[in-house]
């Protein structure tokens, strides 16, 4: 969640929010790759590296805010004209 322009993690609030999710044979086979790049880099880094324990991160390990995430989305999501000019996500 983002509180006052600062990513800020979020607790759950309460067991029914906690959710298991399936993931087709595919999906798992990509994200096992990126937990080797993850791993390398870990590695490359060494002490320099923050494990944050999250699946998509930085290079170093930094967790990527929730607002370069959405806006790297609109950007690619523009320059192959799904979305219209002006739109919001």
């Amino acid at each position: 969640m983002v509180v006052d322009v600062r990513a800020q993690d979020g607790e759950v609030e309460t067991d029914d929010s906690v959710r298991q999710n399936s993931l087709d044979p595919d999906t798992v086979q990509v994200l096992r790759d990126w937990k080797v790049v993850q791993d390398a880099e870990r590695k490359f880094f060494g002490v320099d590296y923050q494990d944050t324990d999250r699946v998509f991160t930085w290079e170093d390990g930094r967790p990527v805010h929730p607002d370069s995430t959405r806006e790297r989305f609109k950007r690619l999501a523009a320059e192959a004209r799904l979305l219209r000019s002006g739109s919001t996500i």
